[in-house]
């Protein structure tokens, strides 16, 4: 049961008026209307308010900002400590890296490969390098399980 009906119900009359409904429904617009057109005046009102205070903050951030930089805590033994671990830590980092570096590199040139895939990453034939690790010219060359290996570094 809508409003209209609702209305009928508690007083008949209305309900020979011809046009109740359709000017129960545009009452209820305009008053709609009228309560959004005050609300937009009290924006309006607020807006510069709500402007202002934007700029008032981003100028607060930036003046905070520009202070922690030019002047970071003095006595915070917390901050002084984490400083001082994480560049510990950075550091220990960047050695154990540069030590991890350094033995893939030499484990890199003692790495085994097939006689034919080492010549063909040489671009010479199997039988030019077969013939170089027979003279002795290849060092490191091992035969493992009666084939030819050579190490990755050589040549």
């Amino acid at each position: 049961m809508d409003e209209f009906d609702a209305m009928v119900k508690d007083n008949p009359d209305v309900f020979f008026f011809p046009l109740g409904r359709e000017l129960l429904a545009a009452d209820r617009a305009e008053g709609e209307r009228r309560a959004l057109a005050e609300l937009g005046k009290e924006q309006l009102k607020m807006a510069p308010v709500h402007e202002q205070l934007a700029g008032l903050r981003a100028t607060l951030e930036g003046e905070r900002e520009k202070q922690r930089r030019l002047h970071p805590p003095q006595g915070s033994i917390d901050a002084a400590i984490r400083a001082a671990v994480r560049d510990e830590i950075r550091a220990e980092a960047r050695s154990a890296l540069a030590d991890h570096r350094a033995q893939e590199r030499e484990r890199e040139g003692t790495r085994l490969v097939p006689l034919v895939e080492r010549a063909a990453q040489l671009h010479i034939s199997t039988k030019a390098l077969r013939a170089r690790i027979e003279r002795g010219s290849v060092p490191g060359a091992t035969k493992v399980g009666g084939r030819w290996h050579v190490p990755v570094g050589t040549l």
